[in-house]
């Protein structure tokens, strides 16, 4: 792994320059899987039914909606945990949740990280790979960061498909992570 910070950084203002929030997710899902060497980033938000939905991934066949039910899986545990799951040999894991269609037990580790907003889990991160290895603690916490910077566009992207009513507005560029402008917040 290249300088940590510098990656960050770089995807961070990379991600900040897509206008669309559904790609900026997908630009940092595919990032992380060519910045720590991975063969799948998937994102996961937990529904108001306590299901975890599949919002983005790089690596996993996933050609119709997949849903994780009732908190199942090792995806399930880090939201009730609220820590990182971090193995070698995911099939192994106790909580193993096999997901049809997606062709996910060819991967052997499993790292997933939660996605807190305001001290609430609202989603996973979480990486795979085929080796049956553990990430390194440099590579989890380059996870964990992002996690926390998907955070905002997955609570952007849940309250604009639960409330149509909101409203964007286009505006003209002057310096880049500067605006200047009223917002009224509900």
């Amino acid at each position: 792994m290249k300088n940590t910070i510098l990656q960050l950084t770089n995807i961070v203002q990379r991600a900040s320059l897509i206008e669309n929030r559904d790609e900026q997710i997908s630009y940092i899902v595919d990032s992380i899987c060519e910045a720590i060497s991975v063969d799948v980033c998937s994102v996961y938000v937990l529904g108001q039914d306590n299901d975890m939905h599949l919002i983005a991934s790089h690596g996993l066949l996933n050609n119709h909606k997949i849903k994780i039910p009732d908190l199942k899986g090792i995806v399930g545990e880090v939201v009730k945990t609220r820590h990182a799951v971090n193995i070698a040999n995911a099939r192994s894991h106790p909580s193993y949740y096999h997901i049809e269609g997606i062709a996910e037990d060819r991967f052997s580790s499993f790292c997933g990280v939660p996605v807190v907003r305001y001290g609430s889990v609202i989603g996973v991160l979480t990486v795979q790979r085929i080796a049956a290895e553990k990430l390194s603690e440099e590579s989890e916490a380059f996870v964990a960061t992002l996690a926390s910077q998907l955070s905002h566009l997955i609570q952007h992207r849940a309250s604009v498909s639960e409330n149509n009513a909101n409203l964007r507005l286009k505006g003209i560029r002057g310096a880049s992570g500067i605006g200047i402008g009223n917002v009224l917040l509900c």
